[in-house]
Order: C-alpha cells, then sequence, then structure tokens
C-alpha cells in the first residue's frame, strides 16, 4: 500500500530517495484538510489572486484551472492548485456563509450555521430541545417560554386537520392530564371546553362555524329577559265617567308565565314575582267617541305597601287612542295599574274588540 486509506496521504517507501518530497506532499495535505475551513462553497472558476493556503470547495460545472473538480476542495499550495476528493462525512466551514458542511457521498449538504446551529431540519423526524421527541409529540420542547416572532409583518400560527371530524386544537395540562382545550375538536364548530381529570371534558363555549352563534351548552343564564311576561287584555265594555281618572280591569290573559295577572281576585293590578328587579310595561287605550280638552292615560308603580313610586302619565291623541310605555325598577309584591281620564262632559266607552291591553316584560 503506497498511500492511507482515509487521506490517501503517501507513505515513504523504503529506501526511497528523496524522502523529504513524500513527507512533504503528506504534510501539505495535512495541512490542507485537517480543521477544514473554506473560503467559499459556490464558485465555478478559480479566484484570480488567490493566497497560499486558500481552500474553496469547488462548485458544479466548474472551468478554468477547476474543470473537472466538480465538489472536490481546492487549496492552492506553492503556487499551483491542488484537489482533494473528499470521502463521506468530512465537514468543513465555508467562512462565507458561516455554514457547516458535510459530504455524503455525492453532494455538499449544509448542516450548521454561525456557532454550529442547525441551519435546517427539513425534513427530519424528531427534534427535542432540550427534552427528548418521541413518535406522537415529534416536536418537544423544555423552557420558561417559547418565542414565535414575526419576520417583518404578521405572523400566524397553523394548526391542520385531515378531515372535519379529526380534531385541531390547543390542549392545556396539568401533569400531563389535560385541564382545557379549545380548537375544532370533532367537528368545524370552534370549542372551548375544561376538565376536571384529564378524560371527561365539559364545553364551556361552541361558536357554529356557519352562523358565528355562540352557546353556552353547560351555563344555565342567571335570568332570561323577557322569558317572565304577561299581557291582559280588556273587552268588556266599559263606560269612563267625565272628569274621572278610572282604573282598567282586564278581563282576559293574553299570556301570563308566573301569575301577574290574577282576573278573578284582582283584574286591576299586575303584581311582580320573585327573582324579578327591572320591567318593560306597555298599555294602549282608545274610547269610542272625542273626548274633551284634559285627557290622558295614566301608568302607576306602587309597592307592596300601597306607595306610588313612579308613573308614567301620556295623553289620548289621534282616534281618542293614547299609548304609555315605560322601564321600572322593581322588587316582589310591587305593582302596576292603568287609568283613564277624560272630560268630555259624558261617559265615553272604551272599545271591546281587544285592542286594549296592557303587557308587562321582565328585563332583570
Amino acid at each position: 500500500m503506497d498511500s492511507s486509506p482515509n487521506l490517501n496521504l503517501p507513505y515513504i517507501a523504503p529506501a526511497q530517495a528523496q524522502k523529504h518530497v513524500t513527507h512533504n506532499e503528506a504534510l501539505r495535505a495535512l495541512d490542507a484538510l485537517v480543521h477544514l475551513s473554506v473560503l467559499r462553497d459556490d464558485l465555478t472558476t478559480p479566484p484570480s489572486t488567490p493566497a497560499d493556503g486558500d481552500r474553496y470547495i469547488i462548485g458544479s460545472s466548474a472551468s478554468a484551472a477547476w474543470a473537472g473538480q466538480d465538489g472536490k476542495v481546492g487549496a492552492y499550495q506553492d503556487g499551483a492548485w491542488a484537489f482533494y476528493q473528499p470521502a463521506t462525512g468530512w465537514r468543513a466551514w465555508v467562512e462565507e456563509s458561516s455554514a457547516l458542511v458535510v459530504w455524503d457521498g455525492m453532494q455538499w449538504s449544509s448542516v450548521g450555521t454561525g456557532g454550529g446551529g442547525p441551519a435546517s431540519v427539513n425534513p427530519t423526524p424528531l427534534v427535542g430541545v432540550n427534552a427528548t421527541a418521541d413518535t406522537t409529540n415529534r416536536l418537544s420542547v423544555a423552557s420558561p417560554a417559547a418565542l414565535l416572532n414575526h419576520e417583518g409583518n404578521g405572523h400566524q400560527l397553523k394548526i391542520n386537520k385531515n378531515a372535519a371530524g379529526d380534531t385541531a386544537s390547543l390542549l392545556y395540562q396539568t401533569g400531563f392530564s389535560g385541564r382545557a382545550e379549545f380548537g375544532t375538536t370533532g367537528d368545524d364548530d370552534f370549542h372551548v371546553k375544561v376538565s376536571p381529570d384529564g378524560s371527561t371534558f365539559h364545553e364551556a363555549i361552541v361558536v357554529d362555524k356557519d352562523t358565528g352563534a355562540v352557546s353556552l351548552p353547560n351555563t344555565t343564564p342567571a335570568f332570561t329577559p323577557f322569558a317572565s311576561r304577561a299581557k291582559g287584555i280588556q273587552t268588556t265594555a266599559t263606560a269612563i265617567p267625565t272628569a274621572t281618572t278610572t282604573v282598567i280591569d282586564f278581563d282576559t290573559e293574553d299570556f301570563d308565565t308566573d301569575g301577574y295577572l290574577d282576573i278573578g281576585t284582582d283584574s286591576e293590578r299586575f303584581t311582580i314575582p320573585a327573582g324579578v328587579s327591572s320591567v318593560l310595561l306597555h298599555g294602549y287605550l282608545q274610547v269610542t267617541s272625542a273626548v274633551g280638552t284634559t285627557n290622558y292615560i295614566l301608568v302607576e308603580h306602587f309597592n307592596s305597601s300601597d306607595v306610588r313610586q313612579a308613573f308614567t302619565l301620556l295623553p289620548l291623541i289621534v282616534n281618542y287612542a293614547g299609548f304609555a310605555t315605560g322601564l321600572f325598577a322593581v322588587s316582589q309584591g310591587d305593582y302596576f295599574t292603568m287609568s283613564l281620564y277624560q272630560n268630555s262632559g259624558s261617559d265615553a266607552d272604551l272599545h271591546t274588540d281587544g285592542r286594549n291591553y296592557m303587557s308587562i316584560s321582565a328585563v332583570a
């Protein structure tokens, strides 16, 4: 064997003349290849004024003095170019790009940037940062924080799933047991859910993908506006004497969810049930003939001790009709009445076709 198996360094033969020539050739190769660092790896023609000892990885389709030397290490030594064929696993530092490259038997590939960290892991099966990745968690990071920064403009974190029935979500854990999760879990609606043990999850919020409507599957509202309500209608022939204020009796219930109006006991009052603190009230009255110069519809609010708390007073207008409305703060046992005053000089009759009414709706 005339040379070494790895770096192809020439051996000095027994009784060889001019041994120093062979020895110096080996030293020259070692000088070029040990701690290999090249200036560039992208040139295809030699520089015009190389310095002694300059080294390059020769690019593809090289020409001039480098013709036919693609991929080799070219070293300018003693005024001439020497070329060294890399072996699989050789590594070189490329000064221009601050990258560590390796020869894989066919080409040079980048494996490091400034400081020797990973430049490209595209593709790689597992990545662990201060942690061990596995086949399920193929990217694993153990650190106090993780930063995903913009590169000049915005930044998106994308989680893509294969089909609507799959899951794309963020899962929050305690001791590697799930406690909260949000995302498109099991369909394409947006879900927010929590768990006490990591196995049973309770949905808190669902946002419909088609409408954007929000539902709270496990939340019972403390109060549903307008769910508690009542409407009383006056249909009995009623004469309103002149120059008097007459309280209206309601003989028919259109609806009454919580016993506001007791026609059999006191058909003049709408009484506030428990759990209601604010109501919206409407009232409408119309007489069959002209009324006097002073006339009005009056809605009054009393407490359970019959002390008036508030009132709404509005005149009868077009077609001898009046409409009253108001928003009132209330307590259980408070009640409302509606009255009519007219001074036509004679009785005024109310319509009996169901147009006269008072309604009440709880808003809080």
